[in-house]
């Protein structure tokens, strides 16, 4: 029984760690053919990416609201002036 046990974990060990290499292997492969595709560089050389963008993390450039220039005492917004 103990060495059913054992090696349940072992191949349990096994599995993870070759499920792990097969996403990292595929993870590669799709970043390496995708790196060629012009669909995926088109927002480079433009000032604005656009949606595309998204999956390299980069997100457009947005103006700032307005309470970002608000002064720090100013934090009460229930008076009214």
């Amino acid at each position: 029984m103990e060495l059913l046990v054992l090696l349940l974990k072992v191949a349990l060990i096994a599995f993870n760690i070759a499920g792990t290499a097969a996403l990292i292997l595929r993870a590669v492969r799709r970043s390496r053919a995708n790196r060629r595709d012009p669909r995926w560089n088109a927002h480079r050389g433009r000032g604005q990416p656009g949606y595309e963008a998204m999956v390299y993390g980069a997100m457009p450039n947005t103006p700032l609201p307005e309470w970002a220039f608000w002064d720090d005492e100013d934090t009460d917004l229930d008076e009214t002036d």
